[in-house]
């Protein structure tokens, strides 16, 4: 992730706020789970790796061009669900998810209980711990 312009390279292209929904779908189609057009929200089959950590990832179109682009750890060590929960596993999560976004941003802009934000001319990432869901992502937020 380029801390300057915010730009990911996911499957050797670069996805950012200026790509828009029709380059997006012939380009990522194959590896997209339910396409259809008339939708704003993408999630990819598999989890992808980005700059050395596999995600989750969850591609958000506001007005046919990439809004926000939403990141969740793979590891299976660290999966939750409801019969078998591990605040643990919530912890480490949001953890790695810190380590990583320290790494490539630098030093956060804010850190709150439940959230490390950093602010950026081109948009706003954070990670996040939701705690009713129990959901630990990365949400990256294009303005």
């Amino acid at each position: 992730m380029d801390q300057n312009t915010g730009d990911i390279k996911i499957l050797n292209d670069i996805i950012n706020r200026s790509l828009d929904k029709k380059a997006f779908l012939n380009k990522y189609e194959r590896y997209l789970e339910d396409i259809n057009e008339d939708q704003d929200v993408f999630e990819f089959k598999d989890a992808i790796e980005i700059e050395s950590m596999c995600f989750w990832i969850w591609i958000i179109f506001t007005q046919n061009h990439v809004s926000r682009i939403i990141l969740e750890n793979s590891d299976t060590s660290l999966q939750n669900s409801y019969s078998n929960w591990s605040n643990h596993n919530v912890r480490k999560k949001r953890e790695i998810h810190d380590e990583w976004l320290l790494k490539n941003l630098g030093a956060p802009s804010e850190k709150t209980p439940t959230s490390l934000i950093f602010r950026k001319e081109w948009g706003e990432v954070t990670s996040y711990t939701d705690m009713k869901s129990g959901e630990v992502r990365i949400s990256i937020r294009y303005i």
